[in-house]
């Protein structure tokens, strides 16, 4: 008795990236990936299901800008940009209550993150500046891409922002 022989899934792709340094107090990096997946045949895998290429958009895009510092102000700002991808196919049937079987691409999304920091111009003991303001917005385009482990409402937070307050000494 001949065991069936699986499938081969078939993944390609490519990564391009830039980092640039304006001045040695601003620096820009751009990342960009594209991948490509396939089956060769109609099999299965080796546990008897069909291939899925989960969570894999096709194109992925990292940029960012650093600068300071500048009279104690430092920042940064990022985007992150993901295209349409698919979920694990009992999540669709899962996640419409038992339904809708129907795999189908989620939608890409994009966050944007910015940073910004300040050194008070204060002085404690011998220590100059010892005291840094740090505020932080993260997805601030307030995207809400669903997460697609389990069959429940699972949107990711929208926009949300941060404070912080750090004493060195």
């Amino acid at each position: 008795c001949a065991l069936p022989i699986s499938d081969k899934a078939i993944v390609w792709g490519s990564e391009l990236e830039l980092q640039w340094d304006v001045s040695q107090k601003v620096h820009g990096f751009l990342n960009w990936t594209y991948q490509n997946e396939s089956q060769r045949g109609e099999r299965r895998d080796s546990a008897g299901q069909p291939f899925e290429f989960v969570y894999a958009p096709r194109h992925k895009l990292n940029a960012s800008a650093y600068w300071g510092p500048f009279s104690g102000v430092r920042g940064a700002v990022e985007l992150i940009w993901r295209d349409k991808y698919t979920a694990p196919s009992f999540w669709y049937l899962v996640n419409s209550g038992f339904t809708d079987p129907t795999v189908r691409p989620l939608d890409g999304y994009s966050y944007l993150n910015a940073r910004l920091s300040y050194d008070l111009p204060i002085k404690l003991g011998q220590r100059q500046n010892p005291l840094r303001l740090k505020l932080f917005g993260r997805n601030l385009l307030d995207e809400k891409p669903q997460e697609t482990l389990v069959g429940i409402n699972t949107r990711m937070a929208g926009r949300e922002f941060y404070g912080r307050l750090e004493l060195t000494f």
